[in-house]
């Protein structure tokens, strides 16, 4: 086993594939310091890896603001040692169910005081919607279908650096697709895994 960097934790996750670069297939717990060690520290382009990892701590602190004790999934390239420097990293937040009902209801409310707001043609500035703003801002896979079928493209904060999708915890259907979606990467059609991460213990 290998140390988790300055956390000095035993490793958890399992050795990398030399063929691959991925994990091998399974949703693997791990430490926040792991995670980093493995996929920053001793992965290809660290420096590029670090960048987008700063990204996803603010996303973090973000999401804990609506969504406190979340567990994340993250994915993709990231979680990989592929040769090329990842694009982004793929996060999915499992949210407790009572909160992600709070906050939608809080985020309907602060879109109909802006909508009527709008018809009433009042002047001066729109009320605030910082609930919605802040959803958006998390929720990242939000496409607006236009007259000719097309769609504008998702929406990727922190730079494009951040990939997210929020899933209550209670839709076990949604949960399990992405589950099976992302063992296998779809660029090779190599099995893989991904990371679970409570990012508490950062």
């Amino acid at each position: 086993m290998t140390s988790a960097g300055s956390g000095g934790t035993a490793a958890q996750l399992p050795p990398i594939d030399p063929v691959t670069g991925f994990l091998p297939p399974g949703v693997h717990p791990c430490t926040w310091a792991e995670f980093e060690y493995t996929f920053v520290d001793c992965a290809p382009h660290p420096d590029h890896r670090r960048r987008r990892l700063k990204a996803l701590e603010v996303y973090v602190d973000c999401l804990d603001d609506l969504f406190p004790d979340s567990t994340l999934w993250l994915d993709g390239g990231f979680v990989s040692h592929k040769a090329d420097p990842p694009f982004d990293i793929d996060v999915l937040a499992k949210v407790k169910p009572g909160p992600w009902a709070t906050v939608n209801k809080a985020a309907a409310a602060e879109m109909d005081g802006f909508n009527a707001w709008v018809a009433g043609g009042q002047q001066g500035y729109p009320p605030k919607t910082p609930t919605m703003t802040q959803l958006g801002g998390l929720s990242t896979h939000h496409a607006a279908q236009v007259g000719n079928g097309a769609f504008y493209p998702r929406i990727q904060p922190f730079g494009g650096r951040i990939d997210s999708f929020i899933i209550p915890a209670d839709m076990a259907k949604a949960l399990a697709q992405f589950r099976r979606d992302w063992m296998q990467d779809f660029g090779s059609g190599a099995r893989k895994g991904f990371a679970e991460v409570k990012p508490d213990d950062r």
